[in-house]
């Protein structure tokens, strides 16, 4: 395994290469992607993901340079302390994704709708679970709770996203753990996760990505099956319900209710990046117009169950209300393109 330096000298590196050729070739690039499109979709779906390629380039080099403006700043300023450095960090966070966000809303002429649920955030510390469909995910999630509503919130993420230097290097800088997936000693990345549940204060909080990885068919049966194999019969009764989201893996959501009781849990179910897949769907303007939905609901921590199987029944059943959410959302899709092609 690299080292964080070494990893770092070559995303930097290529992060380097990548804008200055994104500079250099941008007025061609541009000229030939706007005739492509002219020619086969006038929604100019590959000038759109083009300029924001583009945009993210450069929004990555700039936030590496404040990353490194910081980290210079608080380490030779006299008065600058650990707590001012974090601070910032945060704030270059909040910074980052919402420029991006805004970027890819007006690019591809997205809109965006919340519902909430009644119980408020942010009365004591949150854990919050997150549906997972592509990387869209982590800037909705960061943009609805640090854009949105100013919270703190400590990421679990997979360790292949540290490729991404702003990620690695301001992401190293905060309270996150970045998870081994490949690692044989669950038990081990699952203790490393409960450690951020300690000392959190409210409006702060951990955020998860519960089904690890992006849905799909295949990967469903797969689940299904283990559920099987281990003997979670109950578990597997309301999983076979779930038709648009994968059955969670509880041992670090377990791992973090175990070291703070006193965690408020929220769920977070969407609809809309499904299309931001793969290249192919993002370069073919599948993300064009799209509406993204997204919807909160909570639970005090009073209300969430102590013992271990009963947490377990009543995560699935909440995850079961994210496939609800799901499906429905697709049948409103539906009968609306029912009603335009009449």
């Amino acid at each position: 395994m690299l080292k964080a330096w070494q990893r770092r000298c070559i995303s930097i590196g290529m992060l380097c290469f990548g804008s200055t050729a994104v500079i250099v070739l941008f007025p061609a690039a541009a000229c030939i992607l706007f005739l492509i499109d002219l020619w086969h979709d006038r929604r100019f779906p590959l000038l759109r993901a083009y300029i924001l390629v583009a945009f993210y380039c450069l929004w990555e080099l700039l936030g590496v340079s404040a990353a490194f403006l910081v980290w210079l700043i608080t380490r030779f300023v006299h008065g600058a302390s650990n707590n001012r450095f974090l601070s910032w960090n945060y704030a270059l966070q909040r910074l980052w994704v919402q420029g991006f966000a805004r970027a890819g809303l007006l690019l591809f002429s997205m809109t965006f709708r919340v519902e909430s649920g009644d119980y408020p955030l942010g009365k004591r510390p949150v854990l919050l679970l997150v549906r997972h469909t592509s990387l869209a995910d982590t800037i909705l999630a960061t943009y609805l709770m640090r854009v949105q509503r100013d919270f703190r919130l400590r990421y679990v993420m997979k360790r292949e996203l540290l490729w991404d230097p702003c990620l690695d290097i301001v992401g190293n800088r905060l309270p996150n753990y970045f998870v081994d997936r490949t690692s044989a000693d669950t038990r081990q990345e699952a203790e490393a996760i409960a450690l951020l549940a300690e000392n959190l204060q409210p409006g702060e909080g951990v955020i998860l990505w519960p089904e690890s990885t992006r849905f799909s068919p295949e990967k469903r049966i797969r689940a299904l099956e283990r559920l099987w194999d281990k003997g979670e019969l109950g578990l597997l009764k309301i999983a076979e319900d779930m038709q648009y989201v994968l059955p969670p893996r509880l041992l670090g959501v377990l791992s973090l209710l175990e070291r703070n009781p006193e965690l408020d849990v929220f769920f977070c179910a969407h609809t809309g990046f499904e299309n931001a897949a793969s290249f192919k769907d993002f370069f073919g303007g599948a993300m064009i117009g799209r509406e993204i939905r997204a919807k909160l609901w909570g639970y005090p921590s009073g209300e969430v169950p102590r013992e271990r199987e009963a947490q377990k029944k009543w995560l699935y059943e909440n995850w079961r209300q994210v496939d609800d959410f799901v499906r429905s959302t697709k049948d409103i899709v539906a009968c609306d393109s029912e009603q335009k092609d009449l």
